[in-house]
């Protein structure tokens, strides 16, 4: 229900002809949960990486390669986030 509320709000925000909603769930979950679920495992291995690299900074020695982990998991978590915000309708931001 929530996904459809911002399909139709976001047709609405761009102007275009609004359909009627399709609260049918097997529509709703077709295509949509794939998606999501491929930038919160990106998120999720972007935490991952930093705490990993973090612990490994502070309570081993700091080396170049915890600072590298922190860094690529910070990458990672960024990409995921904007994926993210870029699937939002504009008028949800």
């Amino acid at each position: 229900m929530h996904r459809e509320r911002h399909r139709i709000a976001s047709e609405y925000f761009r102007g275009t002809p609004v359909p009627d909603p399709d609260l049918d769930l097997l529509h709703q979950m077709d295509g949509g949960s794939r998606a999501e679920f491929g930038w919160s495992m990106l998120i999720a291995a972007g935490v991952i990486a930093v705490s990993v690299g973090s612990r490994s900074m502070f309570h081993q020695e700091a080396t170049i390669q915890s600072l590298v982990v922190v860094i690529v998991g910070s990458g990672l978590g960024g990409l995921g986030l904007a994926g993210v915000q870029r699937s939002t309708p504009p008028l949800l931001r």
